[in-house]
């Protein structure tokens, strides 16, 4: 247990964490961000945008590209989308922000060459906000960010942020054709897909009997676009416990990459909760080839999150990755009367 700690405090320090950190009112940065946002809202805006917290939308998410429900960018003005971007801005970190744009920019890369491959557009414009019940630091409520290879939902209760996901990226091409532009801080998901690699390239013939697979690579993520992440076999593969140091290391850098998209000072509770797991209870499993040219999938699981990735598609050019949580997700929990509390007040 000693030994995972001190990965989380390594983590922690990567993600450049701090004890003034947690002193950060998430709360009021959001719903004051938030309650901006609908304020600059027309009748007809608002009608598009802001609908009931027990709307079952709010747990509906995909990261297809299709139409949605929300207000779009296109359809801003330029003071709305400032608003919209800064809310994304306040909830999550820096880096997790130029990460979200990111994959937005892709879209101007791609549009040219998916017209035949797919019946929507690709537009940087066409990703929505849509915000369930009235953003208060009382009460209920939450907003999802979502567009092509974007799904990102936050749930607030009584001023606090109890939940970030599901939470899902991807990107397509992970490798722009050489002469194509590249997005600002390309490569994007190099370091998820770089540090599982290494993990399972790092394995003993002992250990990947127990981390690796032998079954055929799961074409996306497994857990899809479901509400609530359903049961798996979730205890196959190599346990925290049968790690060596290193490879612990490298498995809370991959952790960190994950949690470290949403706002420092949640990110810091979170990484704290995941200390506290017992290393004989948190997994990582293996599919696949472990070359740069081969597909791949792995998962990091403990006893309520999950973590995926998946680099099959487009000739390994095209990765998808999920955070989820079986009690988080959009607050279940903290809904249900559980604990309330995983961020700083």
């Amino acid at each position: 247990m000693k030994n995972w700690l001190r990965l989380t405090l390594a983590c922690v320090a990567m993600l450049g964490l701090n004890a003034s950190a947690q002193s950060q009112k998430i709360g009021e940065d959001i719903t004051q961000v938030a309650q901006s946002f609908v304020a600059s809202l027309t009748s007809e805006q608002k009608a598009q945008t802001v609908f009931d917290f027990s709307n079952p939308e709010r747990t509906r998410w995909s990261h297809r590209s299709q139409s949605r429900l929300g207000l779009t960018l296109k359809a801003m003005n330029a003071e709305q989308r400032q608003l919209a971007l800064d809310l994304l801005r306040v909830t999550l970190s820096a880096r997790g922000f130029h990460k979200i744009e990111s994959v937005r920019e892709l879209e101007n890369l791609s549009s040219s060459t998916s017209a035949s491959a797919y019946p929507n557009p690709r537009d940087p414009e066409l990703y929505s906000l849509a915000i369930f019940g009235t953003p208060s630091t009382s009460g209920a409520w939450g907003w999802r960010w979502e567009g092509h290879h974007l799904s990102q939902n936050f749930t607030m209760i009584d001023g606090q942020l109890v939940s970030c996901t599901p939470s899902f990226v991807g990107i397509n091409p992970f490798r722009p054709a050489s002469g194509q532009e590249k997005p600002r801080g390309f490569p994007l998901l190099d370091n998820e897909l770089s540090f599982g690699r290494a993990l399972a390239q790092s394995l003993t013939p002992a250990q990947r009997k127990l981390a690796v697979l032998a079954i055929e690579v799961p074409q996306d993520i497994i857990t899809q676009t479901k509400p609530k992440v359903e049961t798996l076999d979730t205890y196959q593969g190599i346990s925290v416990a049968d790690l060596n140091a290193e490879q612990k290391k490298i498995l809370g850098r991959i952790i960190a990459e994950y949690v470290g998209l949403v706002r420092t000072d949640f990110a810091l509770n979170e990484m704290i909760a995941i200390s506290e797991t017992a290393e004989e209870q948190i997994f990582f499993t293996w599919i696949g080839g472990m070359d740069d040219s081969q597909e791949c999938y792995f998962r990091i699981r403990g006893p309520s999150f999950l973590l995926e990735l998946s680099n099959v598609q487009g000739n390994t050019n095209h990765v998808h990755l999920v955070w989820r949580d079986t009690q988080k997700d959009f607050g279940f929990e903290a809904l249900a009367g559980g604990k309330k509390k995983s961020t700083a007040n």
